[in-house]
């Protein structure tokens, strides 16, 4: 009797660690793109990871580009077929715009074409002008399966979702790292003026010290 209770424990105990890792495996399991912080102003490449934890492969993806990003550029990507689209035209100066060159903000890019199997995962690339203000970008992604479901990455961290097919949004923090190099640069400016500053008296003791030492030769030399 305490042998099967005691194999019906262990048994419950497995259960539930196997339940539990599911549960953490997929909750980890989503799309993320980072750097999680990049400096202000600063051209940095993205990186987007897209796992793929469901039974179909992973035939495309669809990333939203926060405002105040700049030059967005999408990195090749062999076997997959690039989409990007820009926001629309508003005014009438823009619409003679060359096309080969368009300016316009990048809105999205659209990966499709190419396959990521069960239980792998891929990485795309691409690179941008990071806003020239602190704040935060927030990366809203959509991952679509070959049996043309769609998995959402648009939900803000803290939101109770009961949708299997939605989670949250990954996001990079724009800081302000130049604030050291600020500092550096003023210190070597005040150094330099200080310099600048010191010359004059510099000279001055040089000029006397060699008055002294013609004084001395010629007493020297009488």
């Amino acid at each position: 009797m305490n042998l099967k209770f005691n194999i019906k424990s262990i048994i419950l105990c497995l259960v539930a660690l196997v339940t539990l890792q599911l549960t953490i495996t997929s909750a980890f399991a989503h799309v993320v793109v980072k750097p999680a912080e990049v400096g202000v102003g600063a051209y940095q490449t993205f990186t987007i990871g897209v796992p793929n934890e469901k039974d179909n492969p992973v035939v495309g993806l669809r990333l939203v580009i926060p405002e105040g990003l700049e030059h967005v550029s999408p990195n090749v990507k062999p076997g997959w077929n690039i989409q990007i689209k820009h926001a629309e035209y508003v005014s009438a100066a823009e619409e003679t715009m060359d096309t080969e060159h368009d300016e316009r903000p990048v809105t999205e890019i659209i990966w499709t074409g190419g396959l990521i199997p069960t239980g792998q995962r891929d990485d795309f690339l691409f690179s941008s002008k990071a806003p020239s203000e602190i704040g935060e970008l927030f990366w809203k992604a959509y991952q679509t399966y070959a049996d043309g479901t769609t998995v959402s990455w648009d939900l803000a961290p803290d939101t109770d979702s009961e949708e299997s097919n939605s989670g949250p949004y990954s996001k990079t923090t724009v800081v302000n790292d130049l604030a050291g190099s600020e500092k550096n640069e003023l210190l070597a400016v005040q150094a330099k003026d200080k310099s600048a500053r010191n010359l004059p008296i510099i000279l001055s003791g040089i000029a006397i010290l060699i008055s002294f030492f013609a004084i001395g030769l010629q007493f020297r030399g009488k």
